[in-house]
């Protein structure tokens, strides 16, 4: 895939130029994931799913975000003889989580699980030039959590040998958290303790 971009050169403040590029570079962007995300549609025919055949809707369009911005996403729709909810190969074979590509997803999770929605929408705004709501990014970062946990099995491994625990405590904590917009509050804390004979 070639796209070629012309970039205003205008003035002689620096931070405009990269603004400037910025801009172009997104737009290639949002047209490279557009031509990509094409790829991984259906032709209109019939698909199974598991044990049930799906037959197509047609093309229906929805807004969707990527890390270069906002872009409608023309796709094709399946729904079983069943009825009930459609069905989007495209969606599910390049991993679309709520009208997020896979990268501004993890980008948006990312950002989120250290800051505040709000925090997050700002740099997105204005360091990436995408605009989303709070709760977009709410929504978003949710999914992706679900989509991680279903895709991995958390297994706890003491770094403990059995043989060697002759006793093991229980006991329950507290420490005071500063909160965001709450103040110090308090919160527990759990602790397993392993002794040996000595």
């Amino acid at each position: 895939m070639t796209i070629q971009v012309n970039i205003p050169i205008e003035g002689k403040d620096m931070l405009t130029h990269e603004e400037a590029i910025q801009m172009a570079v997104n737009e290639a962007g949002v047209l490279a994931t557009q031509h990509i995300l094409s790829q991984y549609d259906t032709d209109g025919s019939p698909v199974k799913v598991g044990k049930e055949k799906y037959t197509g809707k047609g093309q229906v369009s929805r807004i969707c975000q990527c890390p270069f911005g906002e872009f409608e996403l023309c796709r094709l729709v399946y729904q079983s003889n069943q009825g009930g909810s459609n069905y989007c190969p495209l969606e599910n074979d390049a991993r679309i989580i709520v009208g997020s590509t896979p990268k501004f997803a993890k980008t948006v999770s990312s950002q989120y699980s250290r800051n505040s929605a709000g925090d997050v929408k700002r740099d997105l705004k204005k360091n990436h030039g995408c605009s989303v709501s709070c709760t977009y990014i709410q929504q978003t970062s949710r999914a992706a959590g679900d989509v991680a946990s279903e895709h991995q099995k958390w297994q706890y491994h003491p770094t403990v040998e059995k043989e060697k625990v002759a006793t093991t405590g229980i006991s329950l904590d507290g420490t005071c958290m500063l909160l965001r917009n709450d103040g110090w509050r308090q919160a527990m804390v759990g602790s397993i303790s392993f002794y040996d004979d000595r």
